[in-house]
C-alpha cells in the first residue's frame, strides 16, 4: 500500500470535522467526547485545515487557462479632400510551449497533498497531547490523595502530640520534625494545585471546559498495557518528504518551462478606407520573446538544488523514523514491565496507615514514620511518570505507524 494511501486511510478512521461544533462539544461524559470536541475546536488543527483550503485554491488556479487579448487600433484623417482611416484588430491566444502550465499544476498537487498529509499530523498530535493532559489530570488527582493522607497522618501525630500535658526531650524533637514534615507536604500540595491550575487553563483554552467538568471523564488507569510489534513497515511519515520531492522536481520542470517563451497567436483583421474606397484584410499575428539574453539558468539552478535538499531530507527522515520508533519501542516495553511488577501489593493509604500503627505502639522511629510517607508519596510520583512516558511512547508510536492515536477510547 503507498504511502498516501495509508495516510488517506488514517484521515477516514480519525473523527470528521464535519459535523457542528455544538455537536461534538455539547456532552463530555467519556474520553472519546473530548478528544472529538479538541479537535473540532483545536486552533492547530483550524490553521492547518485553513491552508489546505488554500492549497486547494492554488491548484485549481495553476490549471486554469490564460484568457486571449484583444487589441484594436483605429487612426483617420484627410488627404486631398479625401477621408482616410485605418482600423486594425488583432485576438492573440497564449500558447505555452515548454509545459510550464502542467508543471504549474504538478507543484500545486504536490503542495495539496502536502497540506493534506500535515492536517492528519496535526490531528494526530492534538489527539497525544488531549489524552496525555487528561491522563496526567488524573494521576495529580491521585498523587494529591497521597500528599492529603500524609498531611492528615502528620496532622493527627502532631495533635497526639499537643494533647499531652507535658513531653519529653524526645517527643519535643519528634513534634518539632513533624511539623516541618507537614509544611513540607503543603508545599508539595501547593506544587500540584499550581500544575493542576495550568491544565485547567489549558482545556479552557482547548475546548472551554474546567477540569472539574472532565473528572467524570477521565482516563482509566492501564490494566492491560497493548502489545506493540518490534518492527514495522516504512512510516507514512514519509509521503509528507515524498510530496516535498515532488513538489521540488515539479518547480525544476516549471523552471525550464521558462525557457521556451510563450507564444501569443491568433487572427488578424486590417481595414483601410481611402475616400470612397475600402479595402479590408485578413491574416495571422504572432509574438513571442527571444530566449537570447537568458535560458533560465539561475531558476534551474535553484530548482536543482531544492531537489537535491528535498531528497536528502527524505533520506534522513528514513533514518530519523526508524531511530524514533525503536527507541520509542524499548522505552515502552521497559516501562510496561516495570509497571506491571509495582502494580500488585497492598494500596498506598493501607501503607500509611501501617506505618502509623507501627508508630504509636512504638515500634518505629519517628524518622521513619516520615521516611516512609516521603518513600510512598515519592513512589506514586515516580509511576505516574513512567505510565505518562510510556503512554507518550505509545502514541508515537501509533503516529509512526501511521494508526489512529487512541487508546481503548
Amino acid at each position: 500500500m503507498s504511502f498516501l494511501k495509508k495516510m488517506t486511510l488514517l484521515l477516514i478512521t480519525m473523527p470528521t470535522l464535519s459535523w457542528a461544533e455544538s455537536d461534538l462539544c455539547g456532552v463530555v461524559n467519556n474520553v472519546s467526547q473530548i478528544v472529538a470536541c479538541a479537535e473540532s475546536k483545536s486552533p492547530d488543527i483550524k490553521k492547518a485545515e485553513a491552508n489546505l483550503k488554500i492549497k486547494k485554491a492554488s491548484e485549481e488556479f495553476a490549471g486554469q487557462l490564460q484568457n486571449p487579448e484583444l487589441s484594436t487600433e483605429y487612426v483617420a484623417g484627410s488627404s486631398s479632400g479625401k477621408n482616410q482611416s485605418e482600423m486594425d484588430l488583432s485576438l492573440a491566444f497564449p500558447i505555452e510551449v515548454g509545459g510550464g502550465r502542467s508543471a504549474r499544476k504538478s507543484l500545486a498537487s504536490f503542495e495539496s497533498k502536502r497540506a493534506e498529509l500535515e492536517l492528519i499530523k496535526v490531528r494526530a498530535d492534538v489527539r497525544k497531547q488531549t489524552l496525555l493532559n487528561l491522563t496526567r489530570v488524573r494521576q495529580i488527582y491521585d498523587e494529591l490523595s497521597m500528599i492529603q493522607d500524609s498531611l492528615d497522618a502528620f496532622s493527627k501525630l502532631i495533635r497526639q502530640y499537643n494533647d499531652r500535658p507535658k513531653l519529653t526531650p524526645e517527643q519535643e524533637v519528634t513534634l518539632t520534625v513533624f511539623s516541618v514534615a507537614k509544611t513540607d507536604y503543603s508545599f508539595k500540595k501547593a506544587e500540584y494545585e499550581d500544575e493542576l491550575a495550568k491544565l485547567d487553563t489549558y482545556f479552557k483554552i482547548l475546548i472551554d471546559r474546567s477540569i472539574s467538568d472532565l473528572k467524570v471523564a477521565l482516563p482509566a488507569k492501564i490494566a492491560k498495557w497493548p502489545a506493540v510489534s518490534q518492527s514495522s513497515e516504512e512510516s507514512p511519515l514519509l509521503a509528507i518528504y515524498d510530496s516535498d520531492i515532488g513538489a521540488s522536481r515539479a518547480d525544476l520542470a516549471k523552471s525550464k518551462s521558462e525557457i521556451w517563451p510563450s507564444i501569443s497567436i491568433g487572427p488578424s483583421f486590417k481595414r483601410v478606407t481611402d475616400g470612397d474606397q475600402s479595402v479590408s484584410q485578413l491574416g495571422v499575428n504572432l509574438s513571442m520573446p527571444l530566449p537570447i539574453l537568458s535560458m533560465n539558468n539561475g531558476g534551474r539552478a535553484v530548482s536543482m538544488a531544492n531537489v537535491l535538499a528535498a531528497e536528502t531530507r527524505r533520506d534522513l527522515a528514513v533514518k530519523e523514523l526508524k531511530a524514533a520508533r525503536n527507541s520509542a519501542y524499548q522505552q515502552y516495553v521497559k516501562s510496561v514491565k516495570l509497571l506491571q511488577e509495582s502494580a500488585n501489593g497492598t494500596s498506598q493509604e493501607a501503607r500509611h496507615k501501617k506505618v502509623e500503627n507501627l508508630f504509636f505502639r512504638g515500634l518505629v522511629p519517628s524518622s521513619l514514620v516520615i521516611e516512609a510517607h516521603r518513600t510512598l508519596v515519592d513512589f506514586g510520583k515516580t509511576r505516574n511518570e513512567r505510565e505518562l512516558k510510556a503512554l507518550e511512547n505509545f502514541f508515537d508510536i501509533q503516529i509512526i505507524d501511521g494508526k489512529p492515536v487512541e487508546l481503548n477510547l
